[in-house]
């Protein structure tokens, strides 16, 4: 969940959001508009991003929310610990955010040319200079 800052100018008034943490009242840095005047914060709000009701397939059935979806996970992570004897925890993981995965680009090239040699995937018919 990322916190926004809303954020005005002390000298020419206008107002522009940022991401610096500071409490209300404070004053962040100086004014991308008029160069002249401090920005001070004058409000912050919260940003998550919702669920639409899908069917899922980690859980088996229809969710409509991310409480509900993180209720399943919970209740198939009790059933998956008592069935294999071990703590099981299951939690609801963005596909978009890769840091979350522990995704990076590392070694892409050398999974793409075994590929290649594989004959899992076609060359590319871009000219590299």
């Amino acid at each position: 969940m990322k916190k926004w800052y809303q954020v005005r100018c002390n000298a020419c008034g206008n107002v522009t959001i940022d991401l610096a943490d500071v409490r209300i009242g404070e004053y962040v840095g100086s004014c991308n508009v008029c160069h002249e005047g401090l920005l001070q914060r004058i409000a912050s709000f919260s940003f998550t991003r919702g669920m639409k009701p899908h069917f899922n397939t980690a859980v088996g059935g229809y969710v409509e929310s991310k409480r509900q979806m993180d209720d399943k996970l919970k209740a198939l992570s009790d059933r998956d610990s008592v069935r294999t004897g071990t703590t099981q925890t299951y939690e609801r993981v963005d596909m978009r955010e890769s840091a979350a995965l522990g995704v990076s680009d590392e070694g892409l090239d050398a999974t793409r040319k075994r590929r290649r040699e594989a004959g899992l995937d076609h060359p590319t018919k871009k000219t590299i200079i």
